[in-house]
């Protein structure tokens, strides 16, 4: 089974998905999905787009129309500007008007294509952000501006607390699915990054970073080591806007993330960018 996969594209900063699609044909020569060597599968690992727009309906057309299927799961851009869990089911309604589309959070779905069986297990996830450190991600994350919550019926705003819970479910969730796949092959997606180390531009990850700096890079990735280990054969994920491929006892932790196009690749070290055509198999 082939697999392609990418995230962060942002369409969302696009008036249509046409407005987008020309922007990255200026960049990249080609519209998207059009340099693929594969129709098999094609992962989104979040931050495509805004799933109350039609762009992001438009793209998911697109999408299931050109491979067998397409799993999807959340980044924090698609609740921008909305109530996070109405995006999750806006996101779940939108992907179930194509029977090929699959949308992921904290669910999991088997796939068969010519006899090979892949599990894929997905969420957003988000981030473990120790208590010293929940009032600067609070200050500098947009998403705690941009994004809303329900709670006693009344709509309030996201904070850290309401993310380092979920989080918290979703690796639980995570661990208990592990068990009950044992044996086969499976392929988690996430938005957040499942490593500290590797994920990031190494403008981030370098040891003498300035301590505000080191306290908001945990809004971006956690250290869940534990759980990279059989049956997991790979693992997919995006938000940091740097592309990055590293084993880790033996999984592959991988990213191919677009990230804003006016600024894609500034500085970025060719073995880090975005490439359409990023493809496994298993």
């Amino acid at each position: 089974m082939k697999i392609q996969y990418m995230s962060d594209l942002h369409i969302e900063h696009f008036r249509n998905l046409d407005d987008f699609e020309s922007q990255y044909k200026s960049k990249f020569g080609n519209s998207i999905l059009e340099k693929s060597s594969s129709r098999e599968v094609l992962v989104l690992a979040g931050d495509i787009g805004n799933p109350m727009k039609d762009s992001y309906r438009d793209f998911l057309k697109k999408c299931s129309e050109k491979y067998r299927i397409v799993i999807v799961v959340a980044g924090n851009h698609e609740c921008y500007n909305n109530e996070y869990w109405t995006v999750m089911k806006q996101m779940e309604s939108v992907s179930a008007e194509f029977e090929n589309v699959h949308f992921l959070e904290q669910r999991s779905v088997e796939v068969e294509i010519d006899g090979v069986k892949v599990v894929f297990i997905g969420c957003l996830l988000w981030s473990h952000v120790p208590l010293g450190a929940r009032v600067v991600v609070q200050e500098s994350m947009n998403d705690y501006e941009m994004i809303s919550i329900m709670e006693n019926e009344k709509k309030r705003k996201l904070v850290v607390d309401d993310t380092a819970n979920i989080y918290e479910q979703s690796v639980k969730w995570l661990t208990e699915e592990l068990e009950k796949h044992q044996g086969k092959n499976v392929v988690i997606v996430t938005h957040h990054a499942p490593l500290l180390k590797g994920v990031s531009s190494p403008t981030y990850e370098k040891d003498d970073l300035d301590e505000y700096t080191k306290l908001c890079n945990h809004a971006f990735s956690s250290d869940l080591s534990q759980l990279c280990k059989d049956p997991v054969k790979y693992w997919i994920f995006g938000h940091t806007h740097y592309s990055s491929n590293q084993n880790f006892n033996g999984i592959p932790i991988s990213s191919n993330q677009l990230g804003y196009i006016s600024a894609a690749f500034e500085g970025t070290d060719p073995d880090n960018m975005y490439k359409e055509d990023t493809v496994f198999e298993l």
